[in-house]
């Protein structure tokens, strides 16, 4: 009755999909598995996102682990189609492509826009460090600014929020997302070709990142920075 109690939740393939927390009463408990991957990572914001859970995982066997302490219980589960659903297997299947690429996009995305965050803080850090004053102040401010506007280009940055009807990448994505993942069904072509159109879109922005992190003027700022015995970006 004490201590950790969790199950988990394997693929075929032996990756971990979820981790879900078992109820301790005493007497028979009842777990429930929503049978999707957990909601898809989203970077900060000033819009709503309507991606408030993850796709559904496809029909196969999943392995089952009840860990009490050193304690581990094992078991399989078939999941398989609902015999009433209309849904052919060929557009289930699709359905969840779409829905595992534009969630795996946003994954992407959020990994994009924090590191972005992370150069941002560290080159206005180094600025205050400076005092604001001298050429390589000014060369740091520039640098942040870069970096802030391909950020402002992914993510809706409008102080009004969600009324603002601003929509960046971030918005456009989880939206799409949310569209897909919310039926069971095969997507429309409308949402096949936004996927498309979208995937183009984060391609450039990465590369953008890539050439901000990698790129010639931060390798002078961090030699600049370390000249003045301050922790390179």
């Amino acid at each position: 009755m004490f201590g950790d109690l969790k199950i988990e939740i394997y693929d075929s393939e032996g990756e971990l999909i979820t981790t879900i927390p078992a109820p301790k009463v005493k007497g028979l408990n009842r777990a429930d598995w929503p049978m999707r991957l957990p909601a898809p990572k989203l970077p900060p914001a000033t819009n709503l996102v309507f991606a408030f859970q993850g796709p559904r995982v496809p029909e196969g066997t999943y392995t089952y682990k009840v860990i009490k302490g050193k304690e581990t219980f094992e078991g399989e589960v078939d999941l398989v189609p609902d015999p009433s659903s209309p849904h052919s297997a060929e557009d289930r299947m699709l359905q969840q492509e779409t829905a595992l690429e534009l969630y795996y996009m946003l994954g992407d995305l959020t990994y994009l826009v924090d590191s972005l965050i992370e150069i941002r803080d560290q080159a206005d850090a180094r600025v205050e460090a400076l005092d604001g004053k001298g050429g390589l102040a000014n060369r740091l401010e520039a640098y942040s600014k870069s970096v802030e506007d391909l950020r402002g280009s992914l993510v809706s940055t409008a102080e009004t929020g969600w009324i603002s009807g601003d929509e960046k990448l971030r918005e456009k994505l989880g939206n799409l997302f949310g569209g897909v993942v919310n039926y069971d069904g095969r997507p429309t072509q409308s949402q096949l070709d936004r996927t498309r159109v979208l995937a183009g879109q984060l391609q450039p922005a990465q590369a953008s990142f890539v050439s901000l992190t990698t790129g010639s003027e931060l390798t002078q700022l961090n030699n600049q920075l370390e000249g003045k015995s301050l922790e390179p970006i």
